[in-house]
Parts: C-alpha cells; sequence; structure tokens
C-alpha cells in the first residue's frame, strides 16, 4: 500500500511542482493518492505500529508538499485534513461491516470480523 502510495505521490507532486497554491497540491494528492494508503484497510487487523507507520507515511508527503518538519506538520495535517487516517479507517470498517449486515448469509464472517476488529481497536 505504502508503494503505490509514494509512486502516486511522486508522479502527482513532480507534475504539480509548478503550482503555487500547495492547498491545491494537498488535495490532489488526498483525492488520488490517499486511497492507495488506505486500501482494503477495513479488512486487514492493524497493529498500532501499522497505523503510525501509515500515519507517518501521509504526514512525510505532506512534508514535502509544505517543506515543514516536526509539530508544524502535525499542525498541518489536523487543520487540513476532513479526517485523521484513524477516523477515515474506522468509518471504513463501519461501512464494510454494515454491507455485511446487509448480507444475511455472512452472519459468520461478520461476527468473526467484528470480533477481530473491536479486540484491534481496543489496544
Amino acid at each position: 500500500m505504502k508503494t503505490k502510495f509514494y509512486r502516486a505521490f511522486n508522479s502527482l507532486f513532480h507534475k504539480s511542482s509548478k503550482f503555487k497554491d500547495k492547498l491545491v497540491i494537498l488535495q490532489l494528492i488526498s483525492a488520488y493518492c490517499k486511497p492507495h494508503l488506505l486500501y482494503a484497510t477495513e479488512c486487514l487487523g492493524m497493529s498500532v505500529t501499522q497505523m503510525r507507520s501509515l500515519k507517518n507515511t501521509w504526514q512525510c508527503a505532506v512534508s514535502h508538499v509544505f517543506h515543514v518538519t516536526g509539530a508544524v506538520v502535525q499542525f498541518i495535517c489536523s487543520v487540513t485534513d476532513n479526517s485523521s487516517l484513524d477516523v477515515a479507517i474506522i468509518d471504513k470498517r463501519i461501512r464494510f461491516s454494515e454491507h455485511l449486515k446487509l448480507n444475511s448469509h455472512h452472519d459468520i464472517l461478520f461476527t468473526l470480523y467484528m470480533r477481530v476488529g473491536l479486540q484491534k481497536l481496543s489496544r
């Protein structure tokens, strides 16, 4: 996931380097590259370390766009993102579990999925 994210990010960042408005570049990256980073996260039982790695990857991209480091990157992420990566992954999990609820023949899968997901979230 991270490899595809960086591939898409580098391509888009290189092509948009002539833009003066950094927020437009960040919006493009969020729209076109962030889905690579969040791909299939609703199905994976992710550890805290893996979540931190995804968050660090996103913050690295933001630091490249704005040419800043440290706490400034975290501030920019909190101001510009509609939702953090944690919230986006939880939303994807909820939508996925609702989809499983609608399909009644997946009761066993839904039960297993919710147990694993809730255990990972509670850690």
